[in-house]
């Protein structure tokens, strides 16, 4: 089984309904092909994590490769694996744009450095970590019976 996580820019900004139609076809899509994964999207970048039999997640990665709604494809992470982080996960997505603070003043991250507008981009292989984390806290939530609570976090997961 493998594991792959990638970052790319986006070529058009997505709104929260339509990155959600995304993660709903992507899903109905991996579950055939027994591919779990989240998708992040702060509005200018992908952050994907992939995992599954690795001739599926290797053909999910070419035809991202090709995908015009995709530019500077960066794969961050690729390893052989034996279990999933995202179990039950076909595509999990969330959406978290570029935020404001309530004075309408952008984040000291975009308005100071313009590397920092792409932060996964920055991160490198530290931006796997993230998804990582991510899979912890579903983890956790799952153990702990929070399911309801891991489903106001994450805005779709159609599995």
């Amino acid at each position: 089984m493998l594991r792959l996580v990638y970052s790319s820019v986006q070529t058009r900004t997505l709104e929260a309904a339509a990155f959600e139609e995304l993660c709903r076809k992507a899903s109905l899509k991996n579950r055939g092909m027994q591919v779990s994964g989240m998708l992040l999207c702060n509005g200018k970048e992908y952050l994907q994590c992939l995992e599954g039999p690795t001739d599926k997640v290797s053909t999910i990665y070419a035809a991202i490769v090709e995908d015009p709604r995709h530019t500077d494809i960066r794969l961050v992470f690729h390893q052989a694996v034996d279990t999933r982080l995202f179990e039950g996960w076909h595509m999990a997505g969330l959406w978290k744009p570029e935020q404001l603070l309530q004075s309408g003043v952008r984040l000291p991250y975009s308005m100071l450095d313009p590397y920092f507008q792409r932060p996964w981009h920055v991160l490198g292989s530290a931006a796997a970590d993230l998804l990582f984390e991510c899979a912890s806290i579903k983890a956790n939530l799952e153990r702990g019976g929070q399911q309801d609570l891991l489903k106001s976090i994450v805005l779709t997961n159609t599995t």
